[in-house]
């Protein structure tokens, strides 16, 4: 675990235990595909690891939220005579991209022996 429950109320989230432990686990699966698990059983220096709660955080803070506005089903347009109805909805594409900002922002300087954390090889 990268970021407990404790560290995150004391960052300011709101989420339950319960809530956090599904979207801490997505986040951390997320990181850890990312990295090739390069944090896994890793001693950080306290900057690094400071970074990584951090991206924890706003990961987990994403997916709570988009998850919030998917349920919400917000009404983005709305027409009388034909009675149609559209409500946003969030596209993967969109989503994958906003993890990616998230993680780009915390992670992209962090190097572990050696390697930087999000480096993919050659041609990746």
């Amino acid at each position: 675990m990268y970021l407990t429950h404790t560290d995150y109320l004391n960052l300011g989230g709101e989420l339950n235990l319960a809530a956090f432990t599904r979207y801490e686990f997505k986040a951390r699966q997320q990181v850890n595909n990312v990295s090739f698990n390069r944090f896994n059983d890793v001693a950080l220096p306290e900057a690094d690891n400071k970074k990584l709660e951090m991206c924890m955080f706003e990961l987990i803070e994403f997916y709570s939220m988009s998850d919030a506005l998917d349920k919400n089903n917000q009404i983005t347009s709305a027409s009388n005579d034909g009675v149609s109805i559209t409500y946003k909805r969030y596209d993967v594409d969109s989503i994958r991209k906003e993890v990616s900002r998230i993680i780009n922002t915390y992670l992209s300087d962090i190097v572990i022996n050696g390697v930087r954390a999000l480096y993919v090889g050659l041609y990746g």
